[in-house]
């Protein structure tokens, strides 16, 4: 549902929060004022990711804003489920905390014992990407097999409420279901040159054009 990677913005700033302010999750600590460089929001909790360290906060009714040990150094980049959390650290390896009542945190041994190199979380989800390939768990995820063309040459992904979408290194999105509710249909204008995506509750985002110049 949110996500952050270490570098896609080149600003180092403080967190600005608005809206519901439920277990005071508008109310920044000290820690986030500045200097941060990476943030993602679940429900009614947020995280921030400062220096390689992860910063919680707001409501911690499954630990999910309780940070382990291991994501306090080397995290490049973060996710956040509805209640539960997720960190890339850069050796490539996830580390997963919160609610697990669907299994969202109890990270697969093809994702343990491989090289990460993007991470996303949906409402009681989880989803990485080794080798090109899309992993996900949790939720009704077990039943339901990651499409073919999400099984390679994978850059990105993103989870929403009940659906996961994936960029390919064509600049071709993928999308799948989670429940027989959720999205399915991709537009055909974002099968090429897609840049960025992101999964919303009900609804998916792609940014699409041209990659900028190559410098010289």
């Amino acid at each position: 549902m949110g996500d952050a990677r270490l570098g896609r913005r080149h600003l180092r700033t403080g967190h600005h929060p608005w809206g519901s302010d439920r277990y005071d999750s508008t109310v920044v600590p000290p820690a986030a004022k500045a200097d941060v460089d990476a943030i993602a929001a679940g429900q009614f909790f947020n995280l921030a990711l400062k220096n390689g360290a992860v910063i919680g906060w707001g409501d911690n009714r499954y630990g999910q804003t309780d940070v382990p040990e291991a994501a306090h150094t080397g995290v490049t980049a973060i996710a956040a489920g509805a209640y539960h959390a997720l960190a890339l650290t850069d050796e490539g390896k996830v580390i997963a905390w919160g609610d697990n009542r669907n299994k969202q945190t109890d990270i697969p041994a093809a994702v343990t014992n491989g090289v990460v190199t993007a991470i996303a979380a949906g409402k009681d989800f989880s989803a990485a990407v080794v080798g090109g390939r899309v992993y996900a768990w949790g939720a009704k995820l077990a039943a339901i097999s990651v499409p073919a063309n999400a099984q390679s040459k994978v850059t990105e992904v993103s989870g929403g409420y009940d659906h996961l979408v994936a960029l390919r290194d064509n600049g071709q999105t993928v999308q799948w279901q989670v429940n027989p509710y959720s999205l399915l249909t991709v537009p055909a204008a974002v099968g090429t040159k897609v840049q960025a995506i992101s999964a919303g509750a009900y609804h998916t985002l792609a940014l699409r054009g041209d990659p900028p110049p190559t410098a010289h």
